[in-house]
């Protein structure tokens, strides 16, 4: 070690062209990098000229990204200012994916954050829809065996909740469930699509559920709360070094 030393410094005094970052060299636990990541996208090995285009497209970009710092490309450039805070940020959260929280402390966290886990409100009801056409019959409440017109759409729904039924009739139909009386034909209520006469069965109330029904849910916030408190506390630490002075216009 004490031999490879001097002969690191004597280089380096010389200008040893192996100092120059002018050379290129492709490890062999690279390659198998390489062909793992290949294999991985297109679900079999590289072929030996697939692997050797690999290869070669490595270098061309090595050397393209070594020529471009030469040239100070990467130099007030807000996409790799960017991706580059985004790699510190990486690093400093440290290996958090694989932190799972005691059952303590994940209690604790969805105590104190019950209320963004509240559910919706939802409705259990039967809908008749009626096109233009037959809008003004639908607003006289003439109901002709109930039957409607024909369209895509689900007769009935049931314990679904406001974001459900707004994707299907739209948020105004949504949010007119909430107002109907329960077990009676109410109308028209107005769809992205129309006219319909609703009969609601059943509301339910917003809810916090039981943890364990969204468990998943909550150890992923509880992972991603601990991820920004170390980033936080790794900014704190390095912007102490640094003397800070923020320029008031003239």
């Amino acid at each position: 070690m004490l031999i490879g030393a001097a002969i690191f410094a004597l280089g380096a005094l010389r200008g040893d062209p192996a100092d120059n970052n002018n050379k290129v060299v492709v490890t062999f636990a690279q390659i198998e990098r390489m062909a793992a990541v290949f294999e991985k996208t297109w679900g079999r090995p590289p072929r030996d000229e697939e692997l050797q285009r690999v290869v070669q497209d490595y270098i061309r970009e090595e050397i393209l990204y070594r020529e471009a710092l030469k040239l100070g490309l990467d130099v007030d450039d807000s996409v790799i200012r960017r991706r580059l805070r985004q790699k510190m940020e990486f690093m400093t959260a440290g290996d958090i994916e694989l932190t799972e929280p005691t059952e303590e402390e994940l209690l604790a966290f969805f105590d104190k954050t019950r209320e963004k886990y509240l559910t919706e409100p939802a409705f259990t009801f039967t809908q008749v829809y009626f096109s233009d056409e037959s809008r003004a019959r639908a607003a006289k409440g003439d109901l002709p065996n109930a039957v409607g017109d024909e369209i895509n759409l689900p007769r009935r729904m049931a314990d679904a909740d406001k974001s459900e039924i707004a994707k299907t009739f739209a948020a105004g139909f949504a949010d007119a469930l909430e107002k109907l009386p329960l077990n009676e034909w109410s109308g028209p209520v107005i769809s992205g699509f129309g006219a319909h006469w609703v009969k609601v069965k059943k509301k339910s109330a917003p809810h916090t559920p039981p943890v364990a029904s969204v468990r998943d849910r909550v150890v992923n916030d509880w992972k991603n709360e601990q991820r920004l408190r170390r980033q936080d506390a790794a900014f704190q630490g390095m912007a102490a070094s640094y003397d800070i002075e923020i320029e008031a216009p003239d």
